[in-house]
């Protein structure tokens, strides 16, 4: 005789928008603070975090990783700000884990506050790390990012390769700050078993820099065919970056246009921000408050309808959710948990 389901694990439809485009993935924001100070990710002047009381708690988070899992979403990505800025990250997610076995579960993170967790990630079994890292050299890293973190990147990119856990090396490409060192970094890949990706700066997301971008994808793409001729495309993987391997090379190279916004029609991915807003595009200005729905205690039938309805209203790309942010304002990199 089939086992009759409980209330807490039947399923519901997939989450899809009127374009055909399915959410299978999922960023969690744990919290909006951060160690590093990067220039193009927070606002210039003093920073205003979040209170504590305004943040989804643990509770409230394992509560969403089950409501998504429960309509089709096989990914998640925990963000910030920093994520281990926040206390009870690595117990938080042991316990989802242990909870949802076959989720896969990836981290992104500076790599600063990381140093000496990566067994413990290991140990609970996660599928990928992010690192960022805009620059080789030890002087321009504090420039960018505020803080003499370098070496401690490098050590916690040395222990994720240890680990065998999966990593990919994340840098934002700015004219006049890191330019000359897009080659430096992509040979990383040629020692390093890793996915070494370059992102389009997004002025419009921010901190102080408006300027408008120089380095676009195609720009960066053509500075590495250049150095590397033997360049071969690889199969497009669901990623939002253009993915490439020079052949004899450990690790793999990727291009990410996150201004030109290159890879919106396969998008398959949600936020929910440190505050618990959802944002269905990285350029809209939040379209649904999960945090205050949460706590009004709604069903999960209730949460569904809402969720499900802010997705199918989601704009065909990011430009015409950019269009409609501009009447509300914008937000940096740091609030929106990237």
């Amino acid at each position: 005789m089939e086992k009759k389901l409980s209330l807490s694990e039947k399923l519901f439809p997939p989450l899809q928008d009127s374009f055909g485009r399915t959410i299978t993935y999922v960023r969690l924001s744990v919290t909006d603070r951060c160690n590093l100070r990067c220039r193009y990710c927070m606002p210039a002047g003093r920073i205003r975090w979040l209170p504590k009381s305004q943040l989804l708690s643990w509770e409230e988070l394992f509560r969403l990783i089950a409501f998504f899992k429960r309509a089709g979403v096989s990914k998640f990505r925990f963000t910030g700000g920093e994520p281990f800025a926040r206390n009870g990250l690595l117990p938080f997610l042991v316990r989802v884990r242990e909870a949802f076995p076959g989720l896969a579960l990836h981290l992104t993170t500076n790599g600063v506050l990381a140093a000496g967790k990566i067994e413990e990630l290991a140990a609970a079994r996660i599928d990928g790390i992010n690192v960022s890292l805009d620059s080789l050299e030890r002087r321009r890293f504090a420039e960018i990012t505020g803080r003499d973190g370098l070496p401690r990147v490098l050590a916690t990119v040395k222990s994720v390769v240890r680990s065998g856990i999966p990593l990919k090396i994340n840098t934002v490409v700015k004219d006049g700050w890191n330019t000359d060192e897009i080659l430096p970094i992509a040979r990383l890949a040629e020692r390093l078993p890793a996915e070494v990706r370059f992102i389009e700066e997004m002025p419009a997301l921010g901190g102080s820099a408006k300027t408008a971008i120089l380095w676009t994808a195609d720009r960066i793409l053509a500075r590495l065919r250049e150095a590397f001729p033997q360049l071969q495309p690889l199969p497009s993987s669901g990623s939002t970056a253009m993915r490439f391997q020079v052949p004899g090379w450990p690790g793999t190279l990727g291009v990410i246009a996150g201004h030109s916004r290159l890879f919106c029609a396969t998008c398959n991915r949600l936020r929910i921000t440190a505050a618990g807003v959802l944002k269905t595009c990285l350029y809209d200005s939040g379209v649904l408050n999960v945090r205050d729905l949460l706590r009004q205690r709604a069903s999960d039938e209730h949460l569904y309808r809402e969720v499900a309805a802010a997705v199918r209203n989601r704009k065909l790309n990011g430009f015409e959710s950019e269009r409609e942010r501009r009447r509300t304002g914008a937000a940096c990199m740091v609030e929106i948990g990237g």
